[in-house]
């Protein structure tokens, strides 16, 4: 066999290689898009029956469904909001520290345990809207 010819062969070998390659990848990424889609479809659906005041059948969704949920951070604001509402405050405590692991700059999230907590929702320094013993709680909450 010349040596052209072997060189075409290989040549052309590595292009079906490539192109199953190419295949696979764009499976891959049809497949990680239907599963997105899928994940922001449920917590769609999950809003929707909240902002319709079904807040158990949105819980029972969002519970179903956890392991199909790819953001995992919509997903634990959108569990916290669902326990408070249902007076869940132990499990909603422990969601908003999960958050709060993730993102621990977010005022928002703060803001809500302090709430779950039975904390004041607000709290500004100096102004005297706060008890001592809110204070004592606040900073036992942080751990100082």
């Amino acid at each position: 066999m010349s040596r052209a010819r072997r060189n075409r062969r290989i040549a052309s070998e590595g292009a079906v290689e490539d192109e199953d390659d190419l295949e696979a990848q764009a499976r891959r990424r049809n497949s990680r898009a239907k599963r997105f889609d899928a994940s922001e479809l449920t917590l769609f659906k999950a809003t929707v029956k909240k902002a319709g005041g079904k807040h158990k059948e949105a819980l029972a969704l969002l519970e179903r469904e956890e392991a199909n949920v790819v953001d995992r951070v919509a997903y634990l604001t959108l569990l916290g909001e669902l326990q408070v509402e249902l007076g869940m405050m132990s499990a909603a405590e422990e969601t908003y520290w999960k958050l709060i692991d993730r993102l621990p700059d977010s005022y928002d999230y703060h803001k809500a345990l302090r709430i779950v907590k039975g904390l004041p929702e607000h709290v500004h320094d100096g102004t005297g809207e706060i008890t001592d013993d809110d204070v004592a709680k606040l900073l036992s909450l942080i751990h100082i």
